[in-house]
């Protein structure tokens, strides 16, 4: 049995993970640190994508946005002779 283990099948291990070691810790990819040591082509990078956002954002079609449909109607009727305050249907 390793010496990890201890009692039976299915237990949990004697000691927490190995660290890690610095020449593993070397070998390991560091995004952020990468990016700092290329700053000049991360800035370029990131110019180039807005730019192309940009012209794509220009070339959508009108279609793409939802047409609007406002349903308001103004109905203006006209009764000759009677006043505004009279109205229609009030015989006053």
């Amino acid at each position: 049995m390793s010496p990890e283990y201890s009692g039976t099948a299915g237990a949990a291990p004697d000691s927490a993970t190995p660290a890690i070691t610095p020449a593993e810790q070397a070998h390991r990819f560091n995004l952020s640190s990468w990016t700092l040591q290329h700053q000049p082509l991360v800035i370029f990078l990131l110019v180039l994508i807005t730019l192309f956002g940009v012209i794509s954002y220009g070339r959508l079609a009108q279609s793409e946005d939802p047409p609007f449909t406002f349903k308001v109607m103004v109905v203006t009727t006209y009764w000759p002779g009677a006043t505004a305050r009279q109205g229609p249907g009030r015989g006053e």
